[in-house]
């Protein structure tokens, strides 16, 4: 297997993990929509030991060429209650991102709400 970084285009699989500090991913949490946030609670996995001091967050994704994900499988807890703005298209005054039913979106969402503190943000990729 070759480790390769950024777009490969003849992969046909793809693994991301990224890592943040546990209060990167709580401000994050407060800033997110209802279900953005329910998705990054249903990805998130708490490791036990501490990175230089810090408590971390971890998070791990994955594509195929043939358009599955591990979004398909993941079990979000969130009932969805009708919104009063149906114009949720793009970032809000308070700076919080739309909300979306499908869970990769989601995802991305959240995703670019922890990237505002690049520095205390690990990421890497796999491709295959």
């Amino acid at each position: 297997m070759k480790i390769r970084e950024g777009h490969v285009s003849n992969s046909s699989s793809s693994s991301s993990i990224l890592f943040t500090t546990k209060d990167n991913y709580d401000r994050a949490l407060e800033k997110a929509k209802p279900f953005v946030k329910a998705v990054a609670m249903a990805l998130a996995t708490f490791p036990e030991n501490k990175f230089l001091g810090k408590q971390m967050v971890f998070f791990a994704t994955y594509t195929d060429n043939g358009g599955g994900d591990n979004f398909e499988y993941l079990d979000v807890d969130f009932e969805n209650e009708e919104n009063e703005d149906e114009d949720e298209d793009e970032e809000d005054e308070d700076g919080e991102y739309e909300e979306s039913e499908d869970k990769s979106e989601a995802w991305g969402s959240f995703e670019k709400i922890l990237r505002e503190k690049p520095e205390e943000v690990i990421e890497g990729s796999v491709d295959w």
